[in-house]
């Protein structure tokens, strides 16, 4: 009838009156529309450390650190006496010789007592070495001791060494070459050559 209010019912009332497939259908309609808002993205981690070009993870803070390590230039200055360029550089394990041994370096004109340095060029330059020979190269082979431990006795001790300094004609130990720039043990009775000419030397250590 005219003027009538049509009295509405509930929608939960109305939800309860309807199929139970279609409460079903339109529930289902709901969910997926929720579960399609995008989903935030989680910010970037800024603390991941970088890798490096051999599979190490690197620190930025250390890769900011300076480099201290001598630059060819520098270290070539800082062996230079007197614009003189010393080819030997002591190694950190460099020692005195031990006290109570004499080690000598001799030949049939000259006897050397080696006890009172770390180390013993041997050339032909006088303003550098201190064994001096005037037919071998300027800076021909060094004599260095070395404080290591025994392999056998695991016991700390002193040992000499002798290094070829990239000599013209090079150097022997009991007649065989020995590859420059490489410490060779030395041990009493070995007999050392310098240069082809077999300038020979008897080294000596006595206790």
């Amino acid at each position: 009838m005219p003027g009538t209010r049509i009295k509405e019912e509930p929608r939960e009332a109305k939800e309860r009156s309807e199929p139970r497939e279609l409460r079903e259908s339109r529930d289902s309609r709901r969910h997926r529309s929720r579960s399609r808002s995008p989903r935030r993205k989680s910010p970037p981690d800024t603390n991941i450390k970088r890798e490096s070009a051999d599979d190490e993870s690197v620190d930025s803070k250390d890769a900011e650190k300076p480099n201290y390590d001598q630059s060819g230039l520098l270290a070539r200055e800082s062996r230079t006496i007197k614009g003189l360029y010393i080819k030997h550089s002591e190694p950190g394990d460099a020692a005195m010789p031990d006290s109570d041994k004499v080690y000598l370096l001799l030949n049939d004109s000259e006897t050397h007592s080696l006890k009172s340095q770390s180390s013993y060029i041997i050339g032909r330059d006088k303003r550098v070495c201190d064994i001096i020979h005037p037919k071998i190269s300027r800076q021909h082979a060094v004599i260095q001791f070395r404080r290591v431990v025994d392999k056998r006795s695991r016991v700390e001790t002193t040992k000499p060494y002798l290094l070829d300094l990239e000599s013209s004609h090079g150097t022997f130990l009991n007649d065989k070459k020995i590859e420059p720039l490489r410490y060779i043990e030395i041990r009493t009775g070995d007999v050392i050559a310098f240069s082809s000419t077999k300038i020979n030397y008897d080294f000596i250590v006595e206790i």
